[in-house]
């Protein structure tokens, strides 16, 4: 992936998804998470509901294996972390 992308997730919750970011490790574990706020719904319901980050810009993240995952808070703020998806950022310049 290289120079902005959009994030998406489906978030479900009986009594309502209040918010969804997405966070972002050079490490599977997420030692060292970084977070992207500014999800918003972009389609469904908020008890059924797509959430989309627009623009985010990759060159924060640097070259090389990232991973990126979901984390989404519902309306009593309770969270789950959905599970991590494996990305290769290359913001090389290309002439």
């Amino acid at each position: 992936m290289r120079s902005t992308v959009n994030l998406v997730a489906n978030a479900q919750d009986n009594i309502g998804v209040n918010r969804v970011d997405f966070e972002w490790a050079t490490d599977a574990a997420f030692t060292i998470p970084n977070s992207v706020s500014g999800a918003a719904m972009t389609g469904g319901t908020v008890t059924n509901g797509t959430w989309t980050k627009t623009n985010f810009d990759t060159d924060v993240m640097g070259d090389g294996t990232r991973y990126i995952r979901a984390k989404v808070t519902d309306a009593g703020g309770n969270t789950y972390t959905g599970a991590s998806i494996t990305v290769t950022v290359d913001n090389t310049p290309r002439y």
